[in-house]
């Protein structure tokens, strides 16, 4: 026979579940109170070199560190290793500022605040220093070679080139040249080559050369060549015309800047290998203190004979090929 409850334990009983099912319910944590590490930057002022700013970090930081520079430098902030990082151990002092800047740069501010080692949250804020950004027009000339009407000018020039501008003149045309006026200029247009040729020059003369490199309205500075361009002469003079009907004597007179000069007889249709330098009988004279006479013998009589005669200077300019005519008399009867 089942035994019942009475009605005072089945009250005990229910009292019992019930202390059961609190006891099973999880406790909450207790948190503690969040701490404020935050951060805010602003830019006071800025000029062509310098930034300053306000960092203000939370009122439960002990410290706050900053750095200036390019963007995307978060993680070496972050770590420690961006060059320029501070540590400010005074949170009171706010104001921080920047020196030894580039005009016309875009950098950026970072900072994060601090207590002991426990770090808030990194800020970022850009700011731009003041000023036209630098463009490199600069230009360095040489006068690297000379002929007798032009002038080979090695250039170095800028990387933000847009045009070179030359013009050639004398020592006191500076301003002519930069103001325009002067009617020999030059203008190359996205220059790529670094060397340029002046020519239109007269003969043995002193000219003074200017280069500069322009981009838009923006140019640079003037380089300036001086120099004179070669005379390379060579004269030929019939000395004793047919000093025997089949000989004569030529003399040769070098002058201005010629060092050595070659000579060769024969007939005007070898002139084409003079010029190149491939006929066998051509001659080389290298001493130019004094004048160099030469004999042509065994002319046919009533023939044609011509002496081609052309001129170096030392860095191996030509000068013109100089040509004269003689010929053997006829016998007499």
């Amino acid at each position: 026979m089942k035994k019942l409850l009475n009605a005072a334990a089945i009250t005990a009983f229910i009292a019992t579940l019930g202390l059961a099912a609190v006891s099973c319910t999880p406790k909450e944590p207790v948190r503690p109170a969040e701490k404020q590490l935050g951060v805010s930057i602003e830019v006071k002022s800025a000029t062509e070199n310098t930034v300053t700013a306000e960092i203000v970090a939370g009122k439960d930081a002990t410290s706050y560190t900053y750095a200036i520079g390019e963007a995307g430098k978060l993680n070496e902030f972050t770590n420690g290793t961006m060059e320029g990082i501070t540590t400010q151990n005074d949170p009171s002092i706010k104001e921080v500022t920047f020196e030894g800047l580039s005009k016309a740069t875009d950098y950026t501010i970072y900072a994060q605040a601090s207590e002991g080692q426990l770090k808030g949250t990194v800020r970022q804020r850009v700011v731009t220093t003041e000023g036209q950004p630098d463009i490199d027009l600069s230009t360095s000339a040489i006068l690297d070679n000379a002929t007798e009407d032009s002038f080979v000018i090695k250039v170095e020039f800028g990387a933000n080139t847009r045009t070179l501008v030359y013009g050639y003149g004398n020592a006191d045309d500076l301003e002519a040249f930069e103001n325009g006026s002067l009617n020999t200029i030059t203008k190359v247009n996205n220059p790529t080559s670094g060397t340029i040729i002046v020519r239109g020059m007269e003969r043995g003369t002193e000219y003074t050369v200017f280069v500069q490199a322009v981009a838009g309205d923006q140019k640079g500075n003037v380089s300036i060549v001086s120099g004179k361009t070669l005379q390379i002469d060579l004269e030929l003079v019939l000395v004793e015309e047919l000093s025997t009907p089949t000989s004569a004597t030529v003399e040769m007179r070098p002058d201005g800047d010629t060092v050595k000069y070659r000579y060769m007889l024969g007939a005007m249709e070898l002139l084409e290998y003079f010029e190149n330098g491939t006929w066998p009988d051509i001659l080389w004279v290298d001493d130019v203190t004094k004048p160099f006479q030469t004999a042509v013998t065994g002319m046919a009589p009533g023939e044609s004979y011509c002496i081609f005669a052309q001129p170096f200077a030392a860095n191996g300019t030509r000068g013109e090929i100089e040509i004269i005519e003689v010929s053997g008399s006829a016998p007499e009867e």
